[in-house]
């Protein structure tokens, strides 16, 4: 007789480590949990450290990242509080590992391609549309449960958000499904799928949000040429509230940090926020 099959357990989803880790590392009053629909979520909070606030910045990272990103959103997460701000950063829904559908390019045979050397066709990357679906109505959740959390404080509400993350978002503020916020901070917004990111750029600069949009100097000529694309389309819709800012080197590396603060810091202030 055979023996029996062991029991295989799914794996845990990197929120429910992060969630962990959350309650081991931070203090009580740093967490806060919400409830989006029917699933929980976790949200870091900073309370504002001068006695006179601005009002709440709600931190948003890129999927597959957690509330704490190297990426320049903890940095800001942290230090904000000192310049009059409170901050909630939260998870954001669990990423898949394989986002992608691979689809074969077809090249129709004729005369000429006949006697072509057969080669390997090109993958074309997208993304799995049913996925962005998803994604998108659970962001939209998780922003509609913080934006009312953010209802606690006083003063402005600004939004940071990362990644492919802010691209979401602008799409969620386009269609007129949130709340606008005072101003839109961007980190280094991208999503890797041709006409997502046509969608996105349009979606930024078509709305009247005043919008930061920060990028690294060391991005792909693909995504530089989307922020040329992105100031075209602010001139052509008329966004005079859409400021493009060049970072060096790499948005993770810490001697960026002081300088996209003195950035961030300094378009709010002209926005006399």
């Amino acid at each position: 007789m055979p023996p029996a099959r062991p029991i295989v357990a799914a794996p845990k989803s990197n929120e429910y480590y992060f969630n962990s880790d959350a309650d081991r590392f931070f203090k009580a009053d740093e967490i806060k949990p919400l409830l989006a629909g029917d699933q929980d979520f976790y949200v870091l909070f900073r309370d504002d450290m001068t006695g006179r606030p601005k009002g709440v910045a709600l931190l948003i990272p890129d999927w597959g990242q957690t509330a704490t990103s190297s990426r320049g959103l903890d940095f800001l997460r942290t230090v904000l509080p000192d310049y009059g701000w409170v901050t909630l950063s939260m998870t954001v829904p669990q990423s898949r590992d394989q986002v992608f559908d691979t689809k074969q390019a077809t090249e129709p045979a004729t005369a000429q391609t006949e006697f072509k050397v057969a080669k390997p066709p090109l993958p074309v990357r997208t993304i799995d549309e049913d996925y962005m679906n998803s994604y998108e109505m659970q962001l939209k959740m998780r922003m509609l449960a913080l934006t009312d959390e953010a209802q606690n404080y006083q003063g402005y509400f600004i939004v940071i958000a990362q990644g492919s993350s802010a691209a979401v978002l602008a799409s969620l503020y386009a269609k007129e499904e949130l709340d606008e916020p005072e101003a839109m901070i961007l980190l280094d917004a991208s999503v890797h799928d041709f006409k997502l990111t046509e969608k996105m750029n349009q979606d930024i600069t078509a709305n009247a949000v005043p919008t930061l949009d920060i990028y690294q100097s060391r991005n792909s000529r693909w995504a530089r040429k989307n922020i040329e694309m992105r100031r075209k389309l602010a001139r052509k819709n008329f966004k005079v509230s859409y400021r493009s800012k060049e970072l060096f080197g790499d948005i993770s590396y810490h001697n960026q940090n002081q300088r996209m603060l003195k950035i961030v810091y300094g378009w709010l202030s002209s926005l006399g926020l």
